[in-house]
């Protein structure tokens, strides 16, 4: 057999095909039409996960690390802290909540569904093209910017056009939320900043300032709804008064979301940093 290679244009990474003096064609006729229906299947059936997981396997392995650190390190102290919670309340006799979920196993479930999805959501930033990326975190972290200066600029209103007969607590209370409010708006108006920015070293600054953000706010935002989801109990050691958990385990659901969020939002900004450190190659990849 002789013959010159042959490569289908766009296809130079793939086994050439050679010509075939005896029929005329590169090939015998069963062995073109596998090697026909072999790059079809390869070129349109092959699903985009799993060309990510085959191309930019090195930077999917680097992102589900963070991911799962990132994870870890809200779920580890919230574990601890629904522990202690659940030991007090035992050993005054209560039980804790079980509606929606179960207090004890609190921890675990949010957990899993982080885990799930936001290693599912990083594998989904990778098939994106690099410019896409970008414009993700750039608008995460720009809608939780306006997010926490709304709520902080809110604050700080309501807490000066309060009616005249209302305690005084509550404006002073109103200021003490306004500020580290404010504060993480002001942090987080940075990070939008600093994602924008040509250097990787700035992203990569953007994405800890990001990460140490959402870190606070998802495990003060679970303190608060563990607070909110347990039974207490009031009046004396000697006529104590059982009071149930109003709202049973709900604020525990709605606090989970919250953090789901905020790590979301520093996935997007990990993401497009771990993307970031090699320079763009192609029309899709420009920063």
């Amino acid at each position: 057999m002789t013959g010159v290679p042959f490569k289908r244009a766009g296809s130079l990474s793939r086994p050439a095909l050679r010509f075939d003096s005896r029929y005329g064609n590169y090939g015998p006729p069963i062995r073109r039409q596998g090697r026909f229906l072999e790059v079809v299947c390869r070129d349109y059936f092959e699903p985009p996960m799993l060309k990510t997981f085959t191309t930019s396997r090195p930077e999917y392995i680097l992102i589900a690390a963070i991911v799962l650190a990132t994870v870890a390190a809200v779920v580890m102290p919230f574990a601890w802290d629904t522990a202690a919670s659940v030991q007090n309340l035992e050993s005054r006799g209560l039980t804790p909540s079980t509606n929606p979920i179960d207090t004890t196993s609190a921890p675990v479930v949010f957990a899993a569904i982080a885990c799930t999805l936001l290693l599912a959501a990083s594998g989904l930033l990778l098939i994106l093209p690099r410019a896409a990326a970008r414009q993700i975190a750039i608008i995460g972290a720009g809608a939780e910017t306006v997010i926490l200066l709304g709520l902080g600029a809110a604050s700080l209103v309501s807490a000066f056009t309060l009616p005249p007969n209302t305690d005084a607590l509550v404006g002073l209370a109103l200021l003490v939320i306004s500020s580290p409010l404010l504060a993480a708006g002001i942090a987080y108006l940075g990070v939008t900043l600093l994602i924008r920015s040509k250097s990787p070293g700035w992203r990569i600054a953007a994405a800890i300032l990001d990460s140490v953000l959402a870190w606070m706010i998802a495990l003060l935002a679970l303190h608060e709804a563990l607070d909110a989801a347990v039974p207490f109990w009031a009046g004396t050691v000697r006529n104590p008064i059982y009071n149930p958990a109003p709202y049973g385990t709900w604020p525990l659901v709605a606090a989970g979301l919250l953090a789901l969020f905020v790590i979301a939002g520093t996935v997007a900004v990990d993401v497009y940093a771990v993307r970031a450190r090699k320079p763009a190659a192609g029309r899709g990849g420009t920063s």
